[in-house]
């Protein structure tokens, strides 16, 4: 759709009134696990704390998970993981995969 432009000229303004879809809203879905672990019980662990499962999805959210669901681990095994979002666009969600290198 194009905005029809609106000249107030007593006041020098140019107003558009406009229309945004901002989208499908998408859940977290499910969490899954690729590669080795950094130490034995690690990849347990974080499916034990997937708690996000059926919320809004965020990207800050998830980091917010891994950040608080790995505080315990050190430096360098956190930073062997890699996330990957899976949309599935038929099911509104959005799958988890974190990849343990």
């Amino acid at each position: 759709m194009i905005p029809t432009p609106i000249l107030e000229t007593r006041d020098h303004r140019l107003s558009l009134a406009i229309q945004i879809d901002e989208g499908k809203r998408y859940r977290f879905g499910r969490l899954a696990l690729t590669g080795l672990e950094p130490f034995a019980g690690a990849g347990r662990g974080l499916l034990a704390c997937w708690i996000l499962q059926g919320k809004q999805f965020s990207p800050k959210l998830l980091k917010s998970w891994l950040a608080t669901c790995t505080s315990s681990w050190s430096a360098a095994e956190v930073k062997q993981i890699r996330t990957v979002d899976r949309e599935d666009g038929d099911f509104g969600v959005v799958n988890v995969e974190l990849q343990l290198q």
